[in-house]
């Protein structure tokens, strides 16, 4: 599957590039769903810039929507 990556803190057009990852598999009572698109708000700016309150550990997907 495809996903946005931060592998560093920065601006998200420079930051953000696109990556080929291993599809999640789920566990017993999960399931997965297919997303065909998704929002990037302003915490998510943030979140890549480092400025958040919370901070993930490199590299990660935003997607606080």
């Amino acid at each position: 599957m495809l996903a946005w990556r931060v592998q560093q803190l920065g601006e998200p057009g420079d930051v953000l590039p696109l990556h080929h990852v291993e599809a999640p598999k789920p566990g017993p009572g999960q399931v997965v769903i297919d997303v065909a698109a998704a929002a990037l708000n302003f915490p998510d700016v943030l979140l890549c810039r480092g400025q958040y309150q919370e901070r993930p550990e490199l590299p990660f997907s935003p997607g606080l929507e």
